[in-house]
């Protein structure tokens, strides 16, 4: 896991990152998709795995990509897979058009 990036105004250190993100941390929806902005073109990418360092709460937390293989017809491509577990909140649901649902 080689490539870090991240969207704060800072650029702390590899060790600051490190040492901040340590604890389980799972994304929402949200986060996961501003991470997926950020991978590389896995065809180019020659590392198996890439994570991208997302701000949590004044936090550094990583989202921690595969870079795998996959069967197009007779070729080959690569593509990047999450593997983790995925935080879907309430408002993660509304913003795609969901009806609300009822707390009754």
């Amino acid at each position: 896991m080689k490539e870090l990036s991240q969207k704060s105004r800072s650029t702390p250190s590899t060790s600051e990152l490190s040492r901040k993100s340590t604890g389980k941390f799972m994304p929402n929806l949200k986060q996961l998709q501003a991470a997926i902005q950020e991978l590389p073109d896995p065809e180019a990418y020659k590392e198996r795995h890439y994570q991208c360092a997302v701000e949590v709460q004044g936090r550094m937390r990583h989202i921690k990509f595969k870079r795998i293989e996959v069967a197009r017809g007779r070729k080959d491509v690569q593509r990047w897979i999450y593997e983790g577990k995925l935080l879907i909140r309430n408002q993660d649901s509304d913003a795609q058009g969901n009806p609300k649902r009822s707390t009754s």
